[in-house]
């Protein structure tokens, strides 16, 4: 029987600093968006990926990670997307992600963006089927060819068929790995003082919520280096975050 997926929390930046180490809330965050991102382009760099139990039975994981900003345009969604496949022990960092370049050059055309992020374990799907798929959506690069038509003058009708061809595979993909979802999420980062997630250069976290309902995640935790912190007095009086597998990332405009 596959794994049932659960929900994460989005922690974002307060922006105040403790003890060199950023304070990141899950609940409500007073500091107001940045609304001079509109129609500036942004990038997405990944602090850490921290895996604590994929639930697998040899604590070795293979997993595949997912991270699209989607903005608008009209009436079209343009999806910009991120996919990687990890290997990383429980309770450990994954290097295949560790400070990299999720997005680059993303244009904030809307309200804001939407952020979906997927942790799928892939122990259980059929290998042949899941690699079919995934191929099709790498070597095709439908996201980059849809930004490519967006620069252009106008928007071709064809734009909107090309888009509908990868939600159409990623909603494939999603089914044949319903099972071995651990997260997936889907917060947008808005413009608007009045969102729950406020759109702004900083530093986000994506912490899976615990396995039991009666338990839950801490209000906020300390971000230093890409990693989380349950307590932070300093370099080296701290008590790292380890409960939930967890990724970080942080916003900056080109």
């Amino acid at each position: 029987m596959g794994n049932v997926a659960r929900r994460a929390s989005l922690y974002t930046d307060t922006g105040a600093v403790e003890n060199g180490a950023r304070v990141l809330t899950r609940g409500k965050n007073d500091r107001t968006p940045e609304t001079g991102l509109k129609d500036r382009a942004i990038s997405m760099i990944a602090g850490n990926l921290f895996v604590a139990n994929l639930r697998d039975l040899t604590k070795r994981n293979e997993a595949y990670l997912e991270v699209t900003v989607v903005t608008s345009k009209g009436k079209d969604s343009i999806p910009h997307a991120f996919k990687q496949q990890i290997d990383v022990k429980d309770d450990s960092f994954s290097s295949d992600v560790q400070g990299r370049e999720l997005l680059s050059g993303i244009l904030v055309l809307g309200r804001g963006i939407e952020v979906t992020c997927k942790l799928t374990e892939l122990d259980r799907i059929e290998e042949d089927k899941f690699k079919a798929i995934k191929d099709f959506v790498d070597e095709n690069e439908i996201g980059d060819k849809a930004q490519k038509l967006l620069g252009a003058t106008g928007l071709p009708v064809s734009a909107s068929s090309i888009i509908s061809t990868l939600f159409s595979t990623v909603k494939l993909l999603d089914a044949l790995n319903d099972d071995d979802r651990v997260w997936s999420e889907m917060p947008f980062l808005s413009l608007s003082s009045s969102a729950t997630y406020k759109l702004f250069e900083g530093v986000y976290a994506l912490v899976q919520d615990p396995k039991k309902s009666s338990e839950k995640n801490p209000m906020r935790l300390y971000e230093a280096g890409g990693e989380l912190y349950s307590e932070y007095k300093s370099d080296s009086q701290n008590t790292p975050f380890r409960d939930e597998a967890y990724l970080t990332w942080s916003i900056l405009a080109d």
